[in-house]
């Protein structure tokens, strides 16, 4: 897919999805940006607001980042309401639907016969920006980069210890960051990745703490170094990610 110059990359974080429409020959200063809301705060903010009104809710949609929207799920859980979530959405609270449902979850396929909330869970709504930035003349681009936090799906296993043994793989592998840019060849565990692509056909994903390395060495400063070896630290506001690099490949990250 051909991008004429335009790219739409947005870093969805806990807190924030940061927005840079990115356009050859615009300097990137002036090239349209956006920090919004991420989709697990607005997500949270419904649950709430459906917690105070004493409403069932029917979360569908896709996987997505958890987060503030699973800590308003349990608060409406102990609230004495119903939670009741598709198998796709239920992957959001934990990657095994029988700790979903011991947690109170109900798995279902469609939305109960009673009085729901419906809450569309997804990380990124491709429809809503355009529409938004449409009220400015300004239209999306062909070409979409989502950068997202995915610690891989494993039942039965800690997926943050899972994480690292993807990170390890890598390593052992060549270890190079453009390896960590997926678009036809995303692993099937990257779940959270995969379920941004059926939001957004054909876009590039890539781990965010990897984006932000990557990133990093675009800095002219930073670049200059690459060759000798440079020490690059991504500090967000959940996560802390060093990576020691040479050339293209990365040596080692903490």
């Amino acid at each position: 897919m051909r991008s004429n110059g335009r790219i739409l990359a947005v870093d969805i974080g806990a807190g924030t999805q940061d927005i840079l429409l990115y356009e050859d020959g615009i300097p990137v200063e002036n090239c349209v940006k956006l920090v919004i809301p991420s989709a697990t705060s607005m997500v949270a903010g419904k649950i709430a607001r459906a917690t105070a009104a004493g409403k069932d809710i029917f979360l569908a949609g896709h996987l997505m980042g958890g987060g503030s929207s699973v800590k308003a799920m349990k608060n409406h859980l102990a609230a004495g309401l119903h939670v009741y979530a598709t198998s796709a959405a239920a992957k959001t609270v934990r990657d095994d639907p029988r700790e979903v449902e011991s947690m109170g979850v109900e798995i279902v396929d469609g939305l109960p016969n009673n009085d729901c909330e419906k809450i569309e869970l997804r990380d990124m709504d491709l429809d809503r920006l355009g529409k938004a930035l449409s009220f400015f003349d300004v239209s999306l681009p062909d070409v979409v980069a989502v950068a997202v936090q995915d610690h891989g799906e494993i039942i039965g296993r800690s997926n943050r210890k899972f994480r690292f043994e993807h990170w390890e793989r890598f390593l052992k592998s060549e270890g190079r960051l453009s390896d960590l840019i997926y678009r036809d060849n995303v692993p099937s565990y990257l779940t959270r990745m995969l379920a941004v692509q059926e939001d957004v056909p054909g876009a590039f994903v890539m781990d965010t703490g990897a984006a932000a390395i990557r990133g990093a060495l675009l800095d002219p400063v930073v670049g200059s170094r690459q060759e000798d070896g440079v020490l690059v630290v991504n500090v967000g506001n959940q996560h802390t990610l060093a990576a020691l690099l040479k050339g293209e490949r990365d040596l080692g990250d903490l």
